[in-house]
C-alpha cells in the first residue's frame, strides 16, 4: 500500500508547487497553460488507464508502476491549477511590452526627422537595466528595420512550435497584430479580448474577413445556379407544351 501512496502524494504535492511557482519561471520561456492542458487532456487519463491495468496484474517489482502513473496522472491534473495565473502573467508582460514601444514611437520619429531615416537598432533607447523591462523585450531583438519603416515584434515561448502569445507592430499600418489570447478589439466603446489567428509570427499585417462580402457574393452564387437551373428546364422536352 505504501508504494502506491506515497507516489500519488508526490505527484499532488509537487503538482501544487509547479501550479505556484511554474507560471512564474515559464513566461516567455516555455507555454506553461498549453503544456497544462494537453498533459491533462493526452496524458493523465492514459496513465491512470495504466496503473488500474496495472494494479490488476502486476506483480514483484512492477508494483511500483501503479503508483507511479498515478502519481505522473495527479501531477498533470494539479498542475492545471497554475494555467490561470500564467494566462495573466502573459498578458501582463504583454502589455508592459506595448507599452514600452508605443513610448518608442515617437523616439523614432524624431530620430528619422534627424537623420532622414530610422535607425538600424535601438540599444541606446534602452535602459541599461533590462529587468526593468518585459521579459519579452530584455534581450532587445523586438526591434526590426524594414525598408520603408520598421517593426516590433516578440514571442512569448519562440523555441515551441505553439502560438501561446505573438504581437507585432507594424509603423506602416500603426496596428498591433496579435495571435491567441493576446488580441483586442473594440466593441461598443470597450475595449474586449478575442481571439486572433495569424500564419505569419512577425511583420503580417492580418486583415479581418468582410462577412458582409462574403453573404453577398454567397447570395449572388445561389442566385445565378437556381436562374441556370429554371433555364435548363425550361429548354427540356418535358417542359414544351
Amino acid at each position: 500500500m505504501k508504494r502506491f501512496v506515497v507516489p500519488i502524494i508526490v505527484g499532488l504535492v509537487a503538482g501544487a508547487v509547479w501550479a505556484v511557482i511554474g507560471p512564474s519561471l515559464a513566461v516567455g520561456v516555455m507555454p506553461y497553460g498549453e503544456i497544462a492542458v494537453y498533459g491533462a487532456r493526452f496524458i493523465a487519463g492514459p496513465l491512470l488507464l495504466i496503473a488500474i491495468v496495472l494494479l490488476a496484474v502486476s506483480r514483484g517489482r512492477w508494483r511500483l508502476l501503479p503508483g507511479i502513473c498515478t502519481g505522473v496522472s495527479l501531477f498533470l491534473l494539479v498542475s492545471l491549477l497554475g494555467v490561470s495565473r500564467a494566462d495573466c502573467l502573459k498578458r501582463g508582460q504583454n502589455r508592459m511590452a506595448r507599452e514600452f514601444c508605443e513610448a518608442l514611437i515617437p523616439k523614432l520619429d524624431a530620430y528619422k526627422r534627424e537623420h532622414g531615416d530610422y535607425p538600424d537598432g535601438i540599444e541606446s533607447m534602452l535602459p541599461e537595466d533590462r529587468r526593468s523591462l518585459s521579459v519579452y523585450l530584455r534581450d532587445g531583438s523586438f526591434y526590426f528595420k524594414r525598408t520603408n519603416g520598421y517593426t516590433f515584434g516578440w514571442c512569448d515561448s519562440p523555441r515551441f512550435p505553439l502560438c501561446s502569445g505573438v504581437s507585432s507592430y507594424h509603423s506602416g499600418s500603426g496596428k498591433w497584430d496579435s495571435c491567441a489570447d493576446w488580441g483586442i478589439t473594440m466593441m461598443n466603446g470597450s475595449l474586449v479580448e478575442k481571439p486572433h489567428l495569424v500564419t505569419e509570427t512577425v511583420g503580417v499585417e492580418i486583415k479581418e474577413p468582410d462577412y458582409q462580402e462574403m453573404e453577398r457574393r454567397r447570395i449572388q452564387k445561389m442566385t445565378l445556379v437556381d436562374d441556370v437551373s429554371r433555364t435548363d428546364f425550361a429548354d427540356s422536352p418535358r417542359a414544351s407544351p
